[in-house]
């Protein structure tokens, strides 16, 4: 056995639904991301993956900085794809008020 960190499973059951969940409160509305990169921050719920500026789940502290929050629904917030894909790692705090 070695002693390399665990690689998480993004599709996992548990994150599925986590996702799901903040998927029903916010179907639509702003990327909340500090630096939105979309011409217009709104997510259009009509947009699915793969599309750049579709909805996503973020994490608010990363999962490389913070792994005890992955599966925490209050570290998570909905932001454009490309938005969540773009950004590194650092410590944020929330962007709204939960």
């Amino acid at each position: 056995m070695t002693d390399q960190p665990r690689r998480r499973a993004a599709n996992g059951h548990l994150w599925r639904k986590l996702q799901g969940r903040l998927r029903r409160d916010w179907p639509e509305g702003p990327c909340m991301m500090p630096v939105c990169l979309a011409p217009s921050r709104w997510i259009d719920p009509a947009l699915s993956f793969p599309h750049p500026w579709s909805w996503s789940a973020d994490h608010v502290e990363p999962v490389e900085l913070a792994p005890e929050l992955e599966y925490v629904y209050e570290n998570l917030r909905p932001a454009h794809l490309r938005c969540n894909q773009r950004r590194k790692p650092s410590k944020r705090g929330p962007s709204v008020d939960w």
